[in-house]
């Protein structure tokens, strides 16, 4: 998740608004991965190591190097602290793993090429139902922060062009960005106003004031 300033098509008076949502949302998404990273770990306590376990829960939700980066840092110092808190230290009988692969298309494919060949059964039916979990909360974060792009753009964009632009500004993958536009509309309430400026068809991304 890239740590963006500004997102193309922003008209200046609106950037600095923008930069200031986009940074509170991907701090409120950081702080719900990191939540649900160690989770996972915990999960797999006395099975599987941390870090596998980590490198599980990243490929499960598409992060990238820099954003994996952030998260694991995180949860790795939650559960140190953890740990020393309550003297939970769990030996490990995890065997090595073989060189990382790319991952299937599927989420559900995802989830058991983890854990294929392994006697880990009751794990990785855990693992379906927290991957299920940690992507609702996290659609329910973009829902939230999305909406406050929505209310910020509502007198120059359009819906569809608020939600774009959110999207953009957090790096939501592109098979959520329907999904999280009907979530949007269907929570905004007052009718959307008509915008001073749109998106030209042919010309993604450029925007003209409209009379």
């Amino acid at each position: 998740m890239p740590s963006r300033s500004q997102v193309k098509g922003i008209p200046g008076d609106l950037r600095s608004e923008t930069a200031i949502l986009a940074a509170v949302a991907r701090e409120a998404l950081l702080d719900c991965h990191v939540r649900h990273a160690v989770d996972l770990v915990e999960l797999g306590r006395g099975r599987v190591q941390p870090d596998r376990m980590l490198e599980v829960y990243a490929r499960l939700h598409f992060l990238d190097v820099n954003m994996y980066s952030d998260i694991r840092g995180r949860a790795l110092a939650a559960l140190g602290d953890r740990a020393i808190r309550y003297s939970v230290i769990s030996p490990v009988s995890d065997t090595p793993e073989p060189p990382v692969v790319p991952p299937p298309r599927t989420l559900w494919t995802r989830i058991r090429s983890q854990f294929r060949q392994r006697v880990h059964h009751s794990l990785r039916r855990d693992v379906d139902r927290h991957t299920g979990r940690s992507e609702i909360e996290l659609m329910e974060v973009h829902t939230e922060h999305a909406l406050r792009f929505a209310r910020a753009l509502e007198k120059r964009f359009t819906m569809a062009e608020a939600v774009r632009i959110y999207s953009e500004a957090v790096s939501l993958r592109d098979t959520l960005r329907e999904t999280l536009y009907l979530l949007v509309i269907s929570r905004f309430g007052d009718p959307w106003p008509e915008p001073s400026m749109h998106v030209l068809p042919d010309s993604p991304g450029q925007l003209v004031m409209t009379h």
